[in-house]
């Protein structure tokens, strides 16, 4: 027979009121409940008991479906010798005799800015706009991922809920976790994330990050941003240039400078007001020039190679054929050329033939040009230009 621990006042309550006696006691319909009522008797104590057992229950069950669906997964997620050793993409990038970038060879338009190389600024920004809690968590900003994943579902953005080591993930191996809003995705990106969090320090993290991230129009990387949107390097960038690419990340088109500037305005100004939260700016510089419109000193990432083309095809040449004979990717592997051509001197073989193309044309279809190269002692070429006769 079950035995049954009442309190002293539950005991004097049913021996003092008749109707508490005549009462039938309800006994639980579950196993759980019945435990708890025949361990504590009909008490709040034993209701308590039996919805944290149903709570505990209910983690167990979610914590074992979750594991065994991450199993499903393993295949999919990247190899650590991936993690370890991530394929960046680099530019080649030639340049003259006298120091000057002759022509980018690249599939995407990215070069690498070491994490000493990049601004402050665009450092705190970026923290502090896409991941304010990055420098004390593991990977995984739990608290924001479970405030904003429901959001991030319903609006279809695959950056909400992602802290940067997240992104970095999504980044770098796009093929293995994908792009698609789906909760296989996420939870690959959780795992690679921590992966990386594990192997790489924060610094490392943000310098990655910054260098493979997605600038708009085929430009991949700090460096190449920099260089295009404001004709600068990575580590001379100001605060409202800072703020305009790092408010370029949330939508790459409506934010560009080059494209929307009143809505890259807009947008720097929030990451500003992103920074004053977090102590990286002042309230004072904010309200100073938040109305100043975005000034960009567009570069085409063409323009390197319009000093001299058609030598820069021939580097391009003789490059890919050593390339291929030494197992390197000129595309990919960020190798740096250097030539023999003489910036100044081609620029003025440039300025002399243009001074004579008006007189060129008018007896084109009579005269013949051919090509007059400069060359110096050594056999090196120091210039292209063209000769009529």
């Amino acid at each position: 027979m079950a035995e049954y621990n009442y309190s002293d006042d539950e005991l004097r309550e049913y021996f003092s009121d008749p109707s508490r006696r005549r009462a039938k006691v309800r006994r639980p319909k579950t196993p759980i409940g019945r435990f708890w009522q025949d361990r504590f008797g009909s008490s709040r104590k034993s209701r308590a008991f039996t919805f944290l057992s149903y709570v505990v229950l209910a983690g167990v069950l979610a914590v074992t479906f979750v594991g065994g669906y991450m199993l499903t997964l393993v295949d999919e997620l990247p190899p650590m010798q991936a993690i370890e050793n991530p394929d960046f993409q680099l530019a080649t990038i030639a340049y003259t005799a006298d120091g000057e970038e002759l022509a980018r060879y690249a599939r995407q338009n990215r070069s690498w800015a070491t994490y000493d190389e990049i601004s402050p600024h665009v450092i705190n920004a970026l923290w502090a706009t896409e991941d304010h809690r990055f420098y004390s968590h593991w990977g995984i900003d739990m608290f924001g991922t479970l405030t904003a994943v429901p959001l991030s579902f319903l609006q279809g953005d695959p950056r909400g809920a992602s802290s940067i080591s997240q992104q970095l993930a999504r980044n770098l191996y796009n093929e293995e976790i994908g792009r698609r809003v789906t909760i296989a995705r996420k939870l690959k990106e959780m795992v690679t994330a921590v992966q990386l969090e594990r192997r790489y320090t924060k610094a490392e993290i943000i310098e990655m990050y910054l260098n493979t991230v997605d600038f708009g129009t085929q430009v991949y990387g700090i460096e190449a941003a920099a260089r295009k949107y404001f004709g600068k390097l990575p580590i001379e960038l100001d605060e409202l240039e800072s703020a305009t690419l790092v408010g370029m990340l949330k939508a790459t088109t409506t934010y560009n400078p080059l494209i929307n500037p009143e809505n890259a305005r807009r947008r720097r100004n929030v990451v500003m007001t992103q920074m004053i939260k977090r102590d990286v700016l002042s309230e004072a510089f904010y309200e100073a020039h938040k109305d100043d419109s975005v000034k960009t000193d567009y570069r085409s990432a063409a323009i390197t190679a319009s000093l001299a083309p058609h030598f820069a095809e021939e580097v391009r040449k003789q490059a890919q054929r050593w390339a291929e004979d030494n197992g390197f990717d000129i595309y990919e592997d960020g190798l740096v050329i250097y030539t023999t051509l003489d910036s100044r001197m081609q620029k003025m073989a440039t300025a002399a033939a243009d001074s004579l193309m008006p007189c060129l044309e008018q007896v084109a279809a009579h005269e013949w040009s051919r090509p007059v190269t400069v060359i110096d002692s050594t056999g090196a070429i120091n210039s292209i230009g063209i000769y009529s006769e």
